[in-house]
């Protein structure tokens, strides 16, 4: 997947040249790709001539010429469906405004219920607050909004709110990009490992073997960095890959099926069977997998929808990623390496400060919550 920029402006007007030239910088200092202008105040026709100065070969007006939209010839743009222009200017928390009269929160809770039946999520933005204003009233009414789909297929949106030059409204970039980053790999218990008939005996087994040590909570740490070793041993060559194992059972059951179909052969038909229930168990681990990931706790246990659990995590992984951070001097860090030298110094400076210390340790007053004969074990 390739990284492109995405600019949306709803700067009432277009036939100025401050707008035009207010466009033209965004879109060579920011490489964007696809414009979408909102109001543009003037004639259809007169589009052709805009996206030439701006330096775009195709476009396209909506309906009741409420929309430009400028892309160039190495990009292809369908329009899927076009009908009048229907625009909500509503914020969706009482955060996103300030000055002015009471919200109305009646419309605000009519957006956030439309956004939800329509599966839409906000995105979220970068720097200021506020994407337009008058003179009493500052509001967050620009915004961009995603599915299901969308997600699925771009790894990373990030919106940022330019300043308001030349209209009332800010300028919305919108950043598609590629996570590139990649972290050590950690152990991480898997939920459905659980479910596995070996799993019980192998953590017993691990668990009873002897640990030298005289001190309860060393024995307890060695033997849960043996159980780790021991389970991520056992995940590689034992349980394997769960998306594998699927794909490799219904080809099973597919072929077991049609020799049961040619049959009709009572062993053939228990060999069937019995690769279907395996096929089953691995589509609950696929589950229990992507459940986990999302961090779901609420969905109820037998109601399988490994595409909603896997949307989940994209649209986790996307609030998680950290693509700004500002310096004690209020400037911006973009770059993804200065990023991480930037987490790793200060982090390294937070972990090198002075802390207290204890010369002679006494936890007496910390509750024991494991029996000392299962630490000595």
């Amino acid at each position: 997947m390739m990284s492109f920029n995405i600019s949306f402006w709803n700067a009432r007007g277009i036939g100025n040249n401050a707008t035009m030239g207010r466009l033209k910088e965004i879109i060579d200092s920011h490489k964007i790709k696809f414009l979408v202008f909102a109001e543009p105040k003037v004639r259809a026709l007169r589009i052709q001539n805009a996206g030439r100065r701006l330096g775009f070969d195709s476009c396209s007006a909506s309906y009741a010429n409420s929309f430009w939209i400028f892309w160039n010839h190495d990009w292809t743009c369908d329009i899927l469906l076009e009908n009048k222009q229907v625009v909500f200017l509503k914020i969706i928390h009482n955060k996103e405004r300030i000055g002015g009269n009471s919200p109305n929160f009646y419309a605000m809770n009519e957006f956030n219920n439309a956004m939800l039946e329509a599966g839409l999520n906000d995105v979220g933005y970068h720097g200021k607050p506020y994407t337009w204003s008058n003179s009493s009233l500052s509001e967050r009414i620009d915004r961009v909004l995603i599915n299901n789909i969308w997600v699925s297929k771009f790894d990373i949106t990030a919106v940022s709110h330019l300043d308001r030059i030349c209209s009332d409204h800010a300028l919305l970039l919108i950043e598609i990009k590629q996570n590139n980053l990649t972290a050590k790999r950690r152990f991480r218990f898997r939920n459905m490992w659980a479910n596995h008939r070996d799993f019980m005996q192998l953590v017993q087994d691990s668990w009873n073997e002897p640990v030298t040590s005289s001190c309860p909570l060393l024995i307890l740490h060695l033997k849960l960095i043996r159980l780790r070793k021991n389970l991520s041993t056992w995940n590689r060559n034992h349980f394997g890959n769960v998306f594998d194992n699927i794909k490799k059972l219904k080809e099973t059951v597919k072929q077991l099926e049609d020799k049961f179909d040619n049959t009709h052969d009572g062993e053939d038909k228990i060999a069937w069977n019995v690769a279907k229930a395996e096929l089953q168990f691995w589509y609950n681990c696929e589950e229990t997998f992507w459940k986990q990931k999302a961090a779901i706790r609420w969905w109820k246990e037998g109601d399988s929808n490994t595409k909603f659990f896997y949307n989940a995590v994209k649209k986790k992984r996307q609030k998680l990623h950290i693509d700004h951070l500002v310096r004690d001097d209020n400037t911006w860090i973009e770059d993804p390496d200065n990023l991480e030298k930037s987490g790793i110094e200060f982090f390294g400076k937070l972990l090198s400060s002075e802390s207290c210390s204890f010369d002679e340790a006494d936890f007496h007053f910390i509750p024991s919550i494991v029996l000392e004969d299962v630490t000595s074990r």
